[in-house]
């Protein structure tokens, strides 16, 4: 994904490009680009701050898990970051807060516990999941047959000082929506196919995504429901994913919302022939070609 974002920012003529990464940089990253090293320790809010002096458009990848790109968004300044909103970031990197804020907009949700829903309510025959409030992909998931489970589940992660939550298992097809969000609406890049995969044991895992291999006969209903998810959640800016499970009675379920470009970015300006790096800088101001000298893209 992010060699993927540093390979659309390389083919700009005039625009000078610096990655920095959190180790040493892989031999994927385009030859054109520089490469900067994070020293071991050093907060990754610190060199942030630091490189985004050094340059006038950021564009970072990291995940919400721990807070983490909300707090990298607080220290880079709004006229240079590529991106969502602070508060936009704060609310989708909440499982519980993007529940709650796309319920009240009438989008379906997963039925949980922690929603004030009925223990017992809903169609769903799955089971019980039990996620981290702000995890990012299926880190740290496990699915539970039983609601008492599920719940001494949670109890322990609370005992470690981790917060966690409690959902109805959405049974039906995983599924994501790439967009590209703006002022003027929420533009449907691309419909996916998800594999989650579910061992005995109940551990759950994310092994792929398929890019452009949903279904025509669902742009109309999944477009609408993204425009809806846009407009619940104030400040979606740029590439937003939306993760989600077509529920054979409900329809699309809304699992999550991810302020940020996701695995599906991988591919995608070439499947679409549109380089979506340089319509990043467009929504944010810059035309392009344009006279931006220099922006960097930063994975923590």
């Amino acid at each position: 994904m992010r060699n993927a974002m540093l390979a659309d920012l390389a083919g700009l003529d005039g625009v000078r490009v610096t990655c920095a990464v959190p180790g040493a940089a892989d031999a994927d990253i385009p030859s054109t680009v520089q490469v900067s090293c994070r020293p071991g320790g050093r907060p990754p809010q610190d060199y942030l701050r630091e490189q985004a002096r050094a340059n006038d458009l950021v564009w970072v990848v990291a995940p919400e898990t721990g807070g983490l790109l909300a707090s990298l968004r607080r220290v880079v300044a709004d006229r240079q970051w590529l991106g969502c909103s602070r508060e936009a970031i704060g609310v989708a990197g909440s499982k519980q807060a993007t529940v709650l804020c796309l319920r009240a907009a009438g989008v379906a949700t997963p039925r949980g516990i922690d929603s004030g829903d009925p223990v017992l309510a809903g169609p769903e025959t799955g089971g019980w999941v039990v996620k981290p409030d702000d995890g990012c992909g299926a880190a740290g998931i496990r699915r539970h047959a039983d609601l008492a489970d599920a719940l001494a589940d949670r109890a322990g992660r609370r005992r470690r000082q981790e917060r966690a939550v409690v959902e109805r298992w959405v049974d039906g097809e995983p599924l994501s929506i790439t967009l590209l969000c703006s002022a003027g609406g929420a533009e449907v890049l691309s419909l996916n196919r998800q594999r989650i995969e579910a061992d005995e044991s109940g551990g759950v895992c994310f092994a792929g995504v398929e890019i452009g291999s949903v279904p025509a006969d669902r742009r109309e209903r999944l477009g609408a429901l993204a425009s809806r998810v846009q407009r619940a959640i104030p400040g979606l800016a740029g590439i937003v994913g939306v993760d989600l499970v077509w529920h054979p009675v409900r329809g699309p379920v809304v699992i999550e919302v991810n302020p940020r470009p996701t695995c599906a970015y991988e591919g995608l300006s070439a499947m679409l022939r549109r380089n979506l790096a340089a319509e990043m800088m467009a929504l944010h101001g810059q035309d392009w070609p344009g006279t931006v000298p220099a922006t960097v893209a930063a994975a923590a």
